[in-house]
């Protein structure tokens, strides 16, 4: 019997844009979604927007439009997500968020997108100078912060995954980063897609990591029995 793997988004699941992207990544599992919004109604979710000054995160709702988080208000529903996976009677949960969070209370293993990002990238990243995608320009002093003791300062330039036709300005965004000396680039949300990735290189001329793609293959190698 497969291993079940569960897919927790700071979202909205089912996760329609990433899942059946990774999923073949992820091997021999069977999956299991859950979102840390799933439970909420519009209202509660509004009550979740940031502050100014705030720690930023996007995402995005079940019907495809983005929503922006406060960090430190969307956690007690994040934990919740990942309680309710466990009790579904995942094996691990993969946390598919690229945001830093603290560890939760848990009983199974639990693969936060973050971590798996930062350090297979800085084993990637080595030597380069390293350029970041971020969605929002009011993440990009949070992703130097996140980046710096990985790749050391990174060059960052903003454009969001979470709207129509975003192939070209996540492609802009990773050539502006080459025009400013970036030799390596990191599309750093789990909601950037191959396609998006393959625009950005055609664009900058040089390699692109793709968050999801990096993080599945890791993830993969715990998940699996």
């Amino acid at each position: 019997m497969p291993a079940r793997l569960g897919v927790v988004t700071i979202g909205q699941a089912p996760r329609t844009d990433m899942v059946p992207e990774i999923r073949p990544l992820l091997g021999a599992v069977d999956v299991v979604e859950h979102g840390a919004l799933d439970l909420l109604s519009a209202s509660e979710i509004a009550d979740l927007a940031p502050e100014p000054g705030a720690e930023l995160l996007v995402s995005r709702l079940r019907d495809g439009s983005a929503v922006r988080l406060s960090h430190a208000r969307l956690e007690p529903h994040l934990r919740q997500a990942v309680l309710r996976a466990e009790a579904d009677g995942v094996d691990a949960t993969l946390l598919v968020c690229t945001g830093t969070f603290a560890d939760f209370p848990r009983q199974r293993p639990l693969l936060p997108a973050e971590r798996l990002l930062v350090h297979g990238a800085q084993a990637i990243t080595g030597g380069l100078r390293v350029g970041v995608v971020c969605p929002e320009p009011d993440q990009a002093a949070m992703s130097v912060e996140k980046w710096l003791p990985h790749t050391g300062t990174p060059l960052v330039e903003a454009a969001t995954p979470y709207r129509a036709e975003p192939d070209q300005p996540v492609a802009d965004a990773a050539a502006r980063l080459a025009d400013r000396g970036a030799e390596i680039v990191v599309l750093d949300c789990m909601g950037y897609s191959a396609s998006m990735r393959s625009a950005a290189v055609r664009a900058a001329g040089i390699p692109v990591v793709l968050a999801r793609s990096l993080v599945a293959r890791l993830a993969a190698e715990v998940a699996q029995r």
